[in-house]
């Protein structure tokens, strides 16, 4: 099995990394969405799920396109074993985890309002590296991006390094 690395954005600003930290986890919102759908579903299915969710006058087929996918890539895609890596901007650093369970819908800390609801459980093999002294060739894969999850393509090997 080919290992792939990914990044992830833990809320605008990392409003959602003390949260993923205090539970070992990382993650992405969409609490309206049925869980049966992401977990079972194929693109399509999710597609269409979430455009009945959010309604054309408040969201393009375009956005719904791209956040179906994402959302498909971190539930589906991703697998134990994968790096997920994510900035952390008001401490400066990153986080390199490795994934260590299947996508799942959250059942715990519900008085929590953190828009967290997909998740999987993560290790940290490393300590936080200041984005100063990151490697980088991954700096710009990391922090350029306007998406929520997203593949480091050709990165795996790079990252495992860094371990």
């Amino acid at each position: 099995m080919n290992q792939r690395a990914w990044a992830i954005k833990l809320g605008s600003g990392g409003s959602a990394v003390d949260f993923c930290e205090r539970h070992s986890i990382v993650g992405v919102g969409w609490a309206d969405v049925s869980p049966e759908v992401v977990m079972q579903g194929d693109r399509e299915e999710l597609w269409k799920h979430l455009r009945e969710v959010y309604p054309r006058d408040e969201v393009s087929d375009r956005t719904i396109g791209s956040s179906a996918g994402q959302l498909f890539r971190f539930a589906r895609e991703c697998s134990v074993g994968d790096y997920i890596l994510y900035y952390d901007p008001p401490k400066k650093w990153v986080r390199v985890c490795r994934v260590a369970s299947a996508c799942s819908f959250r059942d715990f800390d519900a008085a929590d309002a953190t828009d967290i609801w997909y998740f999987r459980r993560v290790e940290y093999p490393l300590d936080p590296i200041p984005i100063l002294d990151f490697y980088g060739g991954l700096k710009g894969k990391l922090l350029g991006p306007r998406m929520s999850f997203w593949e480091l393509n050709a990165s795996y090997d790079i990252i495992d390094a860094l371990v």
